[in-house]
């Protein structure tokens, strides 16, 4: 399909997008991508209401990131796929590291600001060392903490003679540490509004003039850049979006990281902390699972929410993110869903204005707590597992972290049928009038309960 960084927020853009839709007649619009094409499918929609524009607007999650969530919501489209990508290179890296023996791997996962691929392809794989960002960022950490956390591990796996290892590494994960954080911050701030040509002016201006450096940002965050390896400042610096921001990819953590443990354990050396022999090799793995053949899973949830999607327009409802659950069941027992959009919503960190956000990795979810029951296993032991690639044939297997969040949910569904099914069971014709009177009692004040719950459960 490709992709495009067009966007629908302007007063012209919606103009032009109504203007559109009313030459060619179209009863529905349908946007695909991530919680920005969300944010932009809702802002659409409320100026077609308002003009009185008669195409309806739906929107179908679509996203590697895994970073769309709701209660209603179990799965993005492409993090499936994504996910079984990199989960297969970093398996063949594990297993060379298994076989070899003598180097450490730090590999970096796509992902922008979210950690969502990286604990799915932790779960997969099982890693030596794995880099949660929003664990890291609940504790203050900062980039110290970091490699400190690399070192531990490092040394005590040298203990052992295990002088190898794997570690995993968000793509975001500088925008989560408190220091660089803000100074990514300042940075965006300085080229925020500027032309391609100031941008690349000014870039080039900073990364070689300290002086510039310190009349632009705060003197602490002047300090933090000054600090960082030059390739690090390079890419800070000079590699911009179209916005302005900072371009997250091109920012090659796994370096960064490779090279700050690598100097904090010739210090331990030095102090006798530490014996082993540390031979980095970095990659980062991100092109590879966005650009990749769909998995079966992904295959069948395509086409799953674009009929959704199909069947809503011609109903003639508007507004709506699709959906489908019980998603962990064989596609035939998936139930078809649609979520409003404004029920998606979040406020700006930066403005007034409502959007849809993008989800951070919930600590308390089911994925994460079965990470934090085994990562402290993987340090030691080398249980590595190598997925293979994506199977094309045979019944779809879905990802882990959709497994672990729906599993429960599904099993409850399918306890409530039976008890009822018991029930009905127990009270057929000819039994006595007591056991039915029982019966409808406890029933009635059951329903009671469960709907007032339920009503307590929307208010929040």
């Amino acid at each position: 399909m490709g992709r495009t960084s067009d966007k629908l927020r302007t007063r012209e853009q919606m103009e032009k997008t109504k203007q559109t839709c009313e030459e060619l007649n179209l009863s529905g619009l349908v946007l695909i991508g991530s919680h920005l094409t969300l944010s932009d499918s809702l802002d659409l929609n409320e100026y077609f209401l308002q003009e009185g524009v008669t195409t309806k607007v739906c929107a179908v999650p679509t996203v590697v990131d895994g970073n769309i969530t709701h209660p209603l919501l179990e799965a993005n489209l492409g993090f499936d796929t994504a996910s079984k990508v990199y989960s297969q290179l970093i398996g063949n890296i594990m297993t060379d590291a298994a076989s070899c023996k003598k180097y450490w791997y730090f590999m970096r996962l796509m992902g922008r600001e979210t950690s969502h691929l990286v604990l799915e392809c932790a779960l997969q794989t099982k890693p030596n060392c794995t880099i949660i960002s929003e664990d890291f960022e609940s504790r203050d950490n900062t980039l110290n903490d970091v490699v400190d956390y690399i070192c531990d591990i490092v040394c005590a796996r040298a203990e052992k003679k295990k002088n190898f290892g794997t570690v995993l590494i968000p793509e975001g994960l500088l925008t989560h540490l408190p220091y660089l954080k803000r100074l990514i911050g300042e940075i965006d701030q300085v080229f925020k509004g500027k032309t391609a040509e100031e941008q690349h002016r000014l870039s080039i201006e900073l990364f070689n003039d300290q002086a510039k450096v310190k009349e632009v940002l705060t003197p602490w965050s002047a300090a933090i850049l000054e600090s960082l390896p030059d390739f690090t400042r390079r890419q800070l610096l000079l590699e911009r979006e179209t916005g302005g921001g900072v371009q997250l990819s091109q920012i090659e953590t796994e370096k960064l990281l490779a090279s700050l443990v690598g100097k904090e354990l010739k210090k331990r050396k030095a102090e006798g902390r530490y014996k082993g022999s540390f031979s980095p090799v970095t990659h980062f793995f991100g092109y590879q699972g966005r650009c990749s053949l769909p998995s079966q899973f992904d295959c069948q949830l395509g086409s799953t929410y674009g009929y959704t999607a199909g069947v809503l327009i011609t109903a003639g409802y508007t507004g709506y993110c699709v959906s489908a659950r019980n998603l962990v069941a064989p596609a035939k027992d998936w139930v078809p869903a649609a979520i409003p959009l404004i029920s998606m919503i979040g406020k700006s960190t930066e403005s007034s204005k409502l959007h849809i956000p993008s989800s951070q990795v919930d600590l308390k979810s089911k994925a994460f707590k079965e990470f934090s029951k085994l990562y402290k296993q993987w340090i030691h032991a080398d249980t590595y597992a190598n997925p293979g690639p994506i199977q094309f044939e045979g019944e779809p297997v879905v990802n882990i972290t959709t497994k672990l969040k729906q599993r429960e949910y599904v099993s409850l569904l399918d306890d409530v049928t039976h008890l009822c099914n018991d029930i009905g069971k127990m009270c057929q014709f000819g039994v006595q009038d007591e056991v039915l009177r029982i019966a409808i009692s406890n029933l009635a004040a059951l329903r009671d309960t469960i709907a007032l719950v339920k009503d307590k459960l929307e208010e929040n």
